[in-house]
Parts: structure tokens; sequence; C-alpha cells
């Protein structure tokens, strides 16, 4: 029994390998760039999908300044929300805040600054919002393209079949962008090929 493998893929550097399915969550718009047949209405459909994009600035301290919250959303002009990653991931020793842009800074940015003018932004906004914060070790910007689900597809189904057994799922097919989406995303996923491959 089993389904006989079907699917040809080829990654960027040539390698091709055969699959029984395959799986998207990439952002939808990414997937009208790939080479292979979707439905003229489903490819409209996917077109109408958009993200918001999104600076960010990662800050790595030497020690762990003294702050007793985990994350704090702002209503800067600049700086929209901060987050102690190793505290909220619960890993890594190194005391690392991340930074993310306001939507509408990074849209009205997106073709004029630069990952790292974005980033001098942020760092001066971070400084205004906490004056006492130390002088980090290491300051990384960066740019998010598809950073945020801002208009998802029609009807959030959390996955569509472009093909038979090729699926596409993730923040561009639910309703809201969130961690608890993204979890709820991946289950329906997980139902989907649960039910082609009857396991």
């Amino acid at each position: 029994g089993g389904i006989n493998a079907e699917y040809g893929v080829t990654n960027t550097e040539g390698r091709t390998a055969t699959f029984d399915a395959v799986v998207f969550t990439i952002p939808a718009p990414q997937l009208l760039e790939m080479d292979m047949d979707i439905a003229a209405v489903e490819r409209e459909m996917i077109s109408g999908v958009t993200f918001t994009p999104r600076f960010t600035l990662m800050l790595v301290f030497e020690e762990t300044p003294p702050f007793d919250w985990t994350v704090r959303y702002h209503d800067d002009s600049i700086a929209r929300c901060l987050v102690w990653d190793n505290v909220k991931r619960q890993k890594g020793s190194e005391p690392t805040l991340l930074v993310h842009c306001q939507a509408r800074y990074a849209v009205t940015n997106l073709d004029i600054k630069t990952k790292e003018e974005a980033g001098e932004e942020l760092w001066a906004a971070v400084r205004q919002l906490y004056p006492d914060l130390p002088t980090p070790i290491k300051v990384v910007p960066h740019f998010w393209r598809y950073g945020q689900v801002y208009r998802p597809y029609p009807g959030s189904p959390g996955c569509i079949e472009l093909q038979d057994r090729v699926l596409a799922g993730g923040d561009s097919f639910m309703e809201t962008s969130n961690l608890q989406s993204c979890a709820r995303g991946a289950e329906i996923l997980e139902e989907r090929i649960r039910e082609i491959f009857g396991v």
C-alpha cells in the first residue's frame, strides 16, 4: 500500500529529490514565484494576500539590564514591540532584546531606508524610551519583506491544496497573524496530511 512518490523538487543549488507530498509554509506571495502550476482562480486569491514589512533590531547585552518585563508594546512613532528574546524562549545566556518597528514606519520607509539606517533610528527610539539601557555589545539590524500578514487568504481556511498532495499553509491562510494562529495553522496542516495519507 501507500502512495507512490510523484513530486520531483529541485532546490536552488540544483539538487533534486522526490516526495509523496509537498507542503509550503512560505508567505503566500512567494508561492507565485515557484515553478509549478497553480489554477488561475487560486493564483488570483493568493495574489490578494498582503504582508506588512518589518524592520527589526537585535540588541545583545553583556549583562541582563534590570527590567521586570518580557514584552512591551509602545505607541512610539518608530518602535512598536520590544521583547527580551532569551527570556521569552527560555534559552540562550546572552541577554537579547528584539525591537520591532511600527507597521506604518516600515511601509513608509520600505524602499527609502536600508536596514542599517532603520536600525539606527530604532536604537535611537529605544534609547529615548529606556535611557538607562546599557550600551549593547552587539547590534544587528534586520529587514523582513514579509513581516506580518495584513490581508490573509480569503476565508482563512488554514491551508489549501494547490495540486493533489501539494499543500500551502501558515499565517497567510489564517484569520490573524500571531503565535496562536501559527500553532493552529500547523495543526490544520497536520490534520490535512493525515487525511491524505489515511493515518
